[in-house]
């Protein structure tokens, strides 16, 4: 069975900084995964590599093959009919997601109509109304002729993903999709895309600094450590066989058993004997 996402070697630097090194991590069909590490780790950096969508000073080294072919970098025309159709992405503000000026509904119908070339306008719209009800936004078709400013950020966000799933992806890419939320609504949306992604059978990597945001929504963890994948474990072996600089994430978390004590820190400098070349 081909994979779904393969990554090689890929490496990118910005100057003289390097933010990804040799990066290897393999996804077949239906794998859900939780990328996770502190702020600067190159989280994000991997997921924006994996579409093409780096800065123009980013040199970028390594092969991403999806589905068995190599992603045409170097060809925008190409790459954007892999965007959205064949992997979606989900960035981390909706408020800056969406222009001000056009409704909900001229941002999807756009989106959809460029995705699915013959598509009417009529069907766009019902599609999209489809889109609205699948993340669960109460009376969907009046919300199509809203603006972004008259939806909260949790109704935001929640379109976003409604637009990152038009052209019905084989891999969704989350990057930090709850961070703006409240406990409550990021309870919300982390459920809704679970129902979405698990009825829909795509492939899912979910980037986040949380463990515990990772744990609602994903089955296996990576672990990233400056521009490094030091570990990958199923979810539910991560306590067991949690890397040093892993249960140093996790002993940093707060939680209820540690109320009225101070909240352990990671140091700017971690022990070189925790990496195979640090």
């Amino acid at each position: 069975m081909t994979g779904l996402l393969d990554i090689r070697r890929l490496s990118v630097a910005f100057g003289p900084t390097r933010a990804l090194s040799d990066i290897d991590l393999a996804l077949e069909p239906g794998t859900r995964l939780g990328l996770v590490g502190e702020s600067g780790s190159g989280k994000s950096t991997l997921g924006l590599a994996v579409l093409g969508l780096l800065p123009p000073d980013a040199a970028c080294t390594g092969e991403v093959r999806f589905q068995g072919e190599p992603l045409p970098w170097s060809d925008d025309r190409a790459m954007t009919r892999v965007r959205g159709r064949r992997i979606g992405f989900i960035y981390q503000d909706p408020m800056a997601a969406f222009s001000p000026v056009h409704t909900i509904g001229t941002h999807i119908t756009r989106a959809l109509r460029a995705a699915h070339p013959g598509v009417g306008r009529r069907e766009a719209l019902d599609w999209s109304v489809a889109l609205l009800e699948e993340v669960e936004i109460n009376k969907p078709r009046e919300r199509l002729d809203h603006y972004p400013n008259e939806y909260s950020g949790g109704m935001l966000q929640r379109v976003m993903i409604a637009a990152a799933l038009v052209g019905d992806p084989d891999l969704l890419i989350a990057d930090e999709p709850t961070t703006a939320l409240d406990v409550t609504t990021q309870a919300s949306v982390l459920g809704m895309l679970d129902r979405i992604v698990e009825a829909r059978g795509m492939g899912f990597i979910l980037i986040s600094h949380d463990l515990g945001v990772v744990a609602e929504a994903c089955r296996e963890v990576a672990v990233m450590y400056g521009g490094k994948l030091i570990q990958r474990v199923a979810l539910a072996d991560l306590k067991a066989e949690a890397h040093p600089y892993t249960r140093a994430l996790l002993e940093a978390r707060p939680t209820f058993g540690k109320r009225g004590q101070r909240l352990s820190t990671i140091a700017d400098f971690l022990p070189s004997d925790w990496f195979d070349d640090a």
